[in-house]
């Protein structure tokens, strides 16, 4: 038989709750707020080309994906958007390491219906969008990838981790980036020139 008061031990019984109800609460937050995403797949159509010193309309497609098993992304709506996606040009995967001013950003056109769009937990979601790129001729041969980074939106539902770098990814650009510009074959002229 216990020797503290009854009124003591409903004080602890009262303070166990409460600190499991706090801890509970945090865990919550936490989840909530720290959702991580991933980028799983950036994708250009076939035929995609790029050339140096034109205005030129790209078309692109990406998945996201929910690394959250429990917590989904609630769809959001009036002018809120859970998702805000930047396609950038630069000479390294690790945009982290690549100073802005030899960064690219493309003007990207997204609906906003896709851009408000809930994502399930561990589900994944595919947009597509365009966008304006002009690379310059100065510049073209150090943009060596083509990334595209997902952050959450204005009134996003969601927020990154602190440590999050999955939420990007990066094509090599040789596959679809002209630096060279516009190629002439040289011309044979063969025939009688006349001088007068």
């Amino acid at each position: 038989m216990s020797t503290l008061p009854k009124w003591w031990r409903y004080t602890g019984v009262i303070c166990y709750f409460t600190a499991l109800f706090i801890l509970s609460c945090f865990l919550c937050l936490f989840f909530f707020v720290a959702l991580n995403i991933s980028v799983v797949l950036l994708d250009f159509p076939p035929g995609t080309s790029v050339i140096r010193g034109y205005n030129q309309t790209l078309a692109f497609n990406f998945t996201v994906e929910n690394l959250s098993p429990l917590i989904d992304i609630v769809q959001v709506d009036r002018t809120d958007q859970n998702f805000n996606a930047t396609v950038v040009f630069a000479r390294a995967e690790d945009l982290a390491t690549v100073s802005e001013e030899t960064k690219n950003y493309v003007n990207s056109d997204i609906s906003m219906e896709q851009l408000q769009q809930g994502l399930p937990a561990n589900a994944t979601v595919t947009f597509s969008g365009t966008g304006t790129v002009l690379l310059s001729r100065q510049m073209c041969s150090q943009y060596h990838y083509a990334c595209l980074i997902v952050q959450p939106g204005p009134g996003s539902t969601f927020q990154l981790p602190v440590q999050s770098y999955r939420h990007q990814s990066c094509l090599p650009t040789s596959t679809f980036v002209n630096c060279e510009g516009a190629v002439l074959n040289l011309f044979h002229f063969s025939g009688l020139f006349l001088s007068t």
